[in-house]
């Protein structure tokens, strides 16, 4: 007889050219009920976003493709819609890239955030995470 447990794993992200990258998933911790591993997570992951809010998450994990399934385009567009501050663009020919791991803007935007726009812009992050939940059938 098999029983799923659901495990709550965390994400080890490693710089191989790209921040995308995730390997080693660490086991944390299993639950019999999916909700209390969901609520587990999410607690876990309010957590590990504080830490990597206070020191631009934009620095660790990368330019905006790694980031966000939102185009440049997008994502620039919705900072602005909320009114919050935007980096400056490099002018160098060729780098269109913005500069979202700038201290100085990094300072302007933090300020700029209420807790409730905080939560709203790690909703765009989409492709950070740092923890999922798995099921996996066990013998009881």
């Amino acid at each position: 007889m098999y029983q799923t447990v659901y495990i709550v794993q965390r994400f080890h992200w490693a710089y191989y050219d790209n921040w995308d990258y995730l390997e080693n998933d660490i086991p944390v911790k299993a639950f019999v009920h999916r909700s209390a591993a969901e609520a587990y997570k999410t607690q876990l992951e309010e957590q590990e976003r504080e830490h990597y809010w206070e020191c631009n998450p934009f620095q660790y994990f990368g330019p905006l493709s790694c980031i966000t399934s939102l185009s440049d385009e997008d994502f620039i567009s919705s900072l602005k819609e909320a009114g919050l501050p935007i980096p400056s663009q490099p002018k160098v020919e060729g780098n269109e890239d913005f500069r979202f791991m700038e201290d100085d803007w990094w300072q302007a935007f933090d300020a700029a955030l209420s807790p409730e726009n905080r939560e709203w812009v790690w909703s765009l992050l989409d492709y950070i995470r740092f923890f999922e939940v798995v099921p996996v059938e066990i013998e009881s």
